[in-house]
């Protein structure tokens, strides 16, 4: 293993384990040496991210995205940060190029939440945030470990964008159910049952109900 590998992988470890600056310093490390894969630049787009260093990791992401890179796992941070940087149509285009790589069906349901034929900004915020909690959250809540505030949490911020989305309320039940809020988390989901008009989560909420 040469030494950008070795940088490219205790900086993954880093942020997987949620020390950021730590990631930050050994991505860096990486891209200064070289940019083989480049991986040492995701992983650094990745750690300014979840760090809130929006900015220049929209720098980063864009240098990525304009080599052709970007792996799918960044393409959801990256249209969130475009769309507050107020380009709309690249927002769009970075979250659309997410969608073929979305095979669960838990992903597939959020993301179609999400109108492209007749997009709003906030519609489009809350479905990457509804992916974004999906997917794991990098901005330090860990929700794919199953800890975290739930008040802080990617579909926290999909609901309060959205109030009246049974989607979005669905996926907070989920949130606050992997942090043991289960009365919360059965609230939720008979919230999503109640306000869903579309069919999308009722049948599926209504079951969540009973196996909880």
């Amino acid at each position: 293993m040469n030494q950008i590998d070795r940088l490219d992988q205790t900086a993954w470890a880093a942020l997987d384990a949620g020390n950021y600056a730590e990631a930050e310093a050994d991505a860096r490390q990486s891209v200064t040496l070289g940019i083989a894969s480049g991986l040492g630049q995701e992983l650094l787009a990745q750690a300014l991210y979840a760090q809130g260093k929006d900015a220049e990791a929209l720098q980063v992401y864009q240098a990525i995205a304009d080599a052709g890179g970007v792996f799918p796992r960044n393409m959801l941070p990256y249209a969130l940060l475009l769309l507050k940087a107020g380009q709309w149509a690249q927002a769009v285009a970075a979250y659309n190029k997410q969608l073929p790589y979305l095979s669960d069906g838990d992903m597939m349901l959020a993301h179609s939440h999400f109108s492209p034929d007749a997009p709003q900004p906030q519609e489009l915020e809350a479905a990457i945030h509804i992916g974004l909690g999906l997917t794991g959250d990098f901005r330090g809540n860990h929700w794919n470990r199953g800890v975290g505030d739930p008040t802080a949490s990617e579909f926290r911020k999909a609901l309060a964008l959205e109030p009246d989305s049974a989607l979005a309320h669905y996926y907070y039940g989920h949130g606050l159910w992997r942090v043991g809020r289960k009365a919360e988390a059965k609230a939720a989901f008979q919230k999503a049952a109640a306000l869903d008009q579309e069919g999308k989560v009722k049948a599926q909420a209504q079951k969540e109900m009973q196996w909880r």
